[in-house]
């Protein structure tokens, strides 16, 4: 498995880009599966990159958000979190198009709310 796993993120393989967008849906699993503690590792990746390349908006914000409500949830840097999920919530309302992308408006308006 390690072996696989090696190779599916063999930085020669993937641009940048492609390794941000893995990173991202990585974490986005990870937390659906209720593994939020090893969702924080690729979504500060993912993160990571968007901060430097913020062309797409939608992946921008969801990598903030879902980083955000990792940290948040395991009670790790929850002031940062907060301020996570502050910045994702223009990049989401910014982009044009992105799957469910009223619903994850609404969510993340909803989050920064109660939090």
């Amino acid at each position: 498995a390690a072996a696989g796993y090696a190779q599916v993120f063999n930085p020669i393989t993937y641009s940048t880009q492609t390794r941000a967008w893995i990173d991202l849906e990585l974490g986005r699993v990870l937390r659906s599966s209720q593994k939020i503690e090893a969702s924080i590792a690729p979504l500060e990746r993912a993160a990571k990159y968007y901060e430097r390349d913020t062309s797409d908006r939608y992946v921008t914000g969801l990598a903030r958000f879902w980083l955000a409500k990792s940290l948040y949830e395991t009670k790790r840097e929850r002031r940062r979190a907060r301020a996570l999920a502050t910045k994702a919530r223009p990049d989401v309302h910014a982009a044009k198009s992105g799957l469910n992308l009223d619903v994850h408006r609404k969510q993340i308006s909803e989050w920064l709310a109660t939090h």
